[in-house]
């Protein structure tokens, strides 16, 4: 297991790192408070950029595990702002990103398997038109989440205080189905 200590009160974290992600089947991210921003690249390495004012001192560790990679993000008090920025390749077929009140939006990336849990943060996703089935489970407590996907989609959404709304017109067969859960948010998929 790889450990760096990042940041600290008086200093701007601008810190960049590459992973090799070649052979990878599972990509897990965990952080506390950290916004987590997710892309694609055309590359074999997953490529990391933290950005941001913290408040005190962020800890870095990541783990090999045989096909898979765990990426976690211990922040230590942060009161400033930092945003975690991710480029992995579109072959990873599993993609899980669990936070407590940071945000997370995922861009023009949809790996077969999505799964996404935060306390607090809000959850947004953008997908270029699918090409292929994939499966998204996320699970909020107090946040919205918001989908934007291009093509045929099963929706099964709860809120229990929010409210959904499915602006999404399905005229085909299905390839990709969300499962999508919120405590007193509201779930929009357009």
């Amino acid at each position: 297991m790889g450990k760096e200590s990042l940041g600290n009160k008086e200093h701007r974290i601008d810190y960049k790192r590459s992973i090799s992600g070649k052979g990878v089947k599972r990509l897990l991210i965990i952080s506390d408070e950290v916004k987590i921003s997710v892309q694609p690249i055309q590359s074999n390495k997953i490529r990391m950029w933290l950005q941001g004012e913290p408040g005190s001192k962020i800890i870095l560790e990541y783990e090999k595990r045989d096909e898979e990679r765990v990426i976690m993000f211990q922040e230590k008090k942060v009161v400033g702002r930092a945003e975690l920025k991710i480029a992995i390749p579109t072959a990873i077929p599993y993609l899980s990103i669990g936070t407590g009140s940071a945000n997370v939006k995922i861009k023009n990336v949809l790996p077969e398997e999505l799964r996404i849990k935060t306390n607090n943060g809000m959850v947004e996703i953008s997908t270029p038109e699918i090409d292929k089935e994939s499966d998204i489970k996320i699970n909020t407590q107090s946040a919205d989440i918001l989908a934007q996907i291009r093509g045929h989609i099963e929706l099964d959404s709860k809120s229990t205080t929010g409210v959904t709304y499915d602006r999404h017109k399905t005229n085909g067969k299905s390839m990709v189905k969300i499962h999508a859960r919120s405590i007193s948010g509201d779930i929009t998929v357009l």
